[in-house]
């Protein structure tokens, strides 16, 4: 949904155009719309409740919530944990159990840690560290690789392990 930005003199009191059954201004555009852009992400091989909240993410950050979209990826990854069977009191305490089951590498359960640490005092209600668009930005980056990793890079491989073995059983 788009929000038209513009300056308007009155509340028409007629509708002189209609267009569709729907009535229209004739005296002003807006001026700019909000947002400008929306941009979601797809997350094939992701489980939909993950990947739902993964997209919504990217959509937030497109609109400018940084706060929201740092927050909804920090419970992203305690979801992954959870669907992946780990048990902890602490997303700390999750984050390195996915690391230990071995579902993520060193790399990228230090990124995790940092999605964690940037969420961490905003989930219990702190709002006194400010965000900006880079840090937003760099979260859902690291949140996107915890999700190829974790998901998408394992299916993708099934998948063409699969081929390969149709390749060899086809020929002669």
């Amino acid at each position: 949904m788009n929000i038209g930005v513009g300056q308007a003199l009155s509340v028409p009191a007629n509708f002189e155009h209609e267009v569709g059954g729907v009535a229209h201004w004739d005296h002003a555009s807006p001026k700019e719309w909000a947002p400008h852009f929306v941009r979601g992400q797809d997350f094939p091989d992701v489980p939909e409740q993950i990947a739902a909240p993964a997209s919504e993410c990217h959509r937030t950050f497109s609109i400018g919530a940084v706060n929201s979209s740092v927050m909804l990826a920090r419970a992203v990854i305690e979801a992954v944990a959870k669907d992946n069977g780990v048990a902890g009191k602490s997303l700390f305490a999750k984050i390195d159990a996915l690391h230990a089951a071995g579902k993520i590498k060193d790399f990228t359960r230090e990124t995790a840690h940092i999605i964690r640490a940037f969420g961490n005092d905003m989930a219990h209600g702190d709002f006194t560290a400010s965000l900006d668009g880079e840090d937003a930005e760099g979260v859902l980056e690291f949140m996107d690789l915890i999700l190829r990793e974790v998901y998408q890079d394992p299916a993708k491989l099934t998948k063409l392990k699969a081929k390969a073995e149709a390749r060899k059983a086809s020929q002669p």
